[in-house]
């Protein structure tokens, strides 16, 4: 669905290539950018994570063996170390409610 204060966000934010976009997904890529945090050696260069936290969304995971229900920003998701490692999972991204007043504009660092 797409949200019409985010419709800038949608129609111009192009991550990776067409390959990739097909197969890849907005978690997955927050993942990814998890694991970067953890090994210094290992270098993610993704926008995604700065780009949801800007925009105001919300990762709600299930966390631990017992599944238990966690609401973070992007920024605590990618930061945060106990999460419950592998049976970890992504549940959601949300984003605020927003008015036609609001705009939400990114531009990309890349060419």
């Amino acid at each position: 669905m797409r949200i019409p204060s985010f419709l800038s966000l949608s129609n111009n934010l192009q991550i990776a290539n067409q390959g990739v976009r097909d197969v890849g997904t907005v978690a997955g890529n927050l993942c990814l950018l998890r694991l970067s945090a953890d090994e210094p050696d290992r270098d993610f260069p993704s926008d995604l994570g700065l780009v949801l936290e800007a925009a105001g969304a919300k990762v709600t995971v299930l966390a631990g063996s017992e599944k238990k229900k966690r609401i973070l920003t992007p920024a605590e998701f990618v930061l945060e170390r106990d999460l419950g490692g592998k049976g970890m999972v992504v549940a959601k991204i949300t984003f605020p409610v927003l008015t036609k007043e609001h705009v939400f504009r990114y531009l990309s660092p890349s060419p």
